[in-house]
């Protein structure tokens, strides 16, 4: 870390196109868009610097400027469903520059279809990142299914040969989740990756890993917020 407290940005990747769930990043959740979810959960971080929405979406845009957030539009060559996360980060960054914001040594970057996250797992994050001396972190969550590939005869191969049969039993992998990513901006600019290999990782539970990309994610996500409760139930917003 520098001896001053580091410039952190907090970037939502927002487009307006989903082939899964049409216009999912202004789904309701809760009576709260989940675009205006990841802003107000980047807002609830104090040490963040700023809070910024890239979309190619006037709809999303507008959310984010009514939610305190900087609004970036996002040009159309780097919105599309094949577009590289890098390039959009790597727009932000310098658009955030060119209009008076400055540079900044740490950007995290806020999934809105990952919507329950919560305040005291992000504060944590932060600090094992600080604490590993980290140039990035993801997020993961735990799972003892047992995973296979279907060979062309349809048969399937389990990655594990002897994997144990009691679910209790077996050692966990791990997936990627979204509930945050944190990159060094300098360590972003030199390898041109957000995620290089061998990330420092976190655990989080699953029900934060929810990703929604589908009407059943939403169903589920839904389900999840009246069982476990609004993570946003301590932002002044809620």
């Amino acid at each position: 870390m520098n001896e001053r407290d580091p410039r952190i940005v907090a970037i939502i990747p927002a487009r307006h196109g989903s082939v899964g769930l049409p216009r999912k990043n202004i789904a309701d959740l809760g009576g709260v868009s989940l675009t205006a979810r990841a802003v107000r959960s980047a807002k609830a971080l104090d040490a963040l610097s700023a809070v910024v929405v890239t979309s190619d979406s006037p709809d999303i845009l507008a959310i984010a400027e009514a939610e305190g957030a900087v609004a970036i539009p996002r040009p159309i060559e780097i919105a599309g469903s094949s577009s590289k996360i890098e390039d959009t980060i790597k727009h932000t960054l310098m658009t955030l520059e060119d209009i008076g914001h400055g540079k900044f040594d740490t950007f995290c970057i806020f999934e809105p279809t990952s919507p329950l996250r919560r305040k005291e797992t992000l504060l944590r994050c932060f600090e094992k990142y600080y604490s590993a001396e980290a140039e990035a972190l993801i997020t993961v969550c735990a799972s003892t299914e047992n995973f296979g590939r279907l060979r062309t005869d349809g048969k399937f191969v389990g990655l594990d040969p002897g994997i144990a049969r009691r679910r209790q039993e077996r050692e966990p992998l791990f997936k990627e989740a979204g509930v945050i990513y944190i990159r060094d901006v300098e360590a972003f600019q030199r390898e041109q990756v957000v995620i290089p290999n061998e990330p420092t990782a976190y655990i989080v539970l699953p029900e934060e890993a929810i990703d929604i990309n589908t009407q059943i994610d939403l169903d589920l996500a839904r389900a999840l917020l009246d069982i476990c409760g609004d993570p946003l139930r301590d932002v002044a917003h809620v």
